[in-house]
């Protein structure tokens, strides 16, 4: 039997560009399954700028403008959810497309060249088991479980990667000096913080203690850490009870803040390094935050 051409393809190129733009993303994607032709129309819509989420679990999720597209493998289906729409759920169905199919459609007709976050939940299997599927986007934000990979050409394997958080396993020296925007990692020491050349540094579950948070602060008095705008260190499960003496040992400061009752602190003030950069910090009772002031 002849295929059935579908009607909106007979109309006048503006006109047809009109109605597209006037449809919604999953009918986008219904449309470009159709044909090559619907797949370049969709392709040269203008979207906005903006960073798509991919979820590499089970199901594979994908979080694209305020849509939520899983795709399971062993139903070759995608489940599509609209929070905007009360949750409302659409289903397409892939029959015979693989994970690696899926991922590259979607990733050439809506991301193209846009930025991509990755989140890693994997399991059992490894970054190299959905590496194929992944190579070809631009992932500058990569968050994981574990650093199982980061000596294995963490970079070559991410040559876009401008943000990385590690969230079981500590992260190795190296890490540390790379140029990235944002770096979150655990059980990080005095000499990781002081080699850090991120922008903004993000220690959880743990505690720096008062004595390395003072030698840090005098450090960067003097001209450590240049390119750090942000450091953060939070622990729910570590009260901090802060010993001033210690603390502000060697630190010229200014207090803005000072509150405090039979639980929870939480202090402010203002230190100024070698080169008159002022930095606000942040004291409370499980949190940390240094900060400079234009950031």
């Amino acid at each position: 039997m002849t295929a059935v051409p579908l009607p909106i393809l007979h109309l006048p190129h503006n006109a047809l560009q009109m109605s597209l733009k006037q449809m919604s993303t999953v009918e986008h994607l219904a449309l470009s399954f159709v044909s090559n032709k619907t797949r370049r129309l969709i392709k040269m819509l203008k979207e906005k700028n903006h960073i798509t989420c991919i979820s590499m679990g089970s199901p594979i999720s994908i979080d694209f403008l305020s849509l939520t597209f899983d795709y399971k493998s062993n139903q070759k289906i995608v489940k599509i959810d609209n929070p905007e729409q009360n949750g409302s759920l659409s289903r397409l169905n892939l029959p015979g497309f693989t994970e690696k199919q899926w991922i590259e459609h979607f990733a050439n007709v809506f991301i193209q060249n846009k930025k991509v976050m990755l989140i890693s939940d994997l399991g059992e299997r490894k970054i190299e088991d959905i590496y194929e599927s992944i190579k070809d986007l631009n992932i500058v934000t990569l968050d994981i479980m574990t650093s199982e990979f980061q000596d294995c050409k963490l970079f070559k394997l991410f040559p876009t990667l401008e943000e990385l958080g590690v969230s079981e396993t500590p992260l190795s020296a190296p890490i540390f000096v790379q140029n990235f925007q944002s770096l979150t990692a655990i059980d990080v020491t005095l000499d990781d913080i002081l080699s850090s050349n991120c922008t903004n540094l993000c220690l959880d579950d743990q505690l720096i203690s008062d004595k390395d948070l003072n030698i840090f602060m005098r450090n960067w008095i003097k001209g450590s850490n240049p390119r750090l705008r942000k450091l953060t260190n939070t622990s729910v499960r570590h009260e901090r009870d802060i010993s001033d003496s210690v603390f502000f040992r060697g630190i010229s400061q200014i207090k803005t803040r000072d509150w405090c009752d039979e639980d929870t602190f939480d202090k402010e003030f203002e230190i100024k390094n070698e080169d008159g950069v002022r930095a606000k910090v942040t004291l409370s009772t499980f949190s940390f935050i240094f900060c400079i002031e234009d950031f």
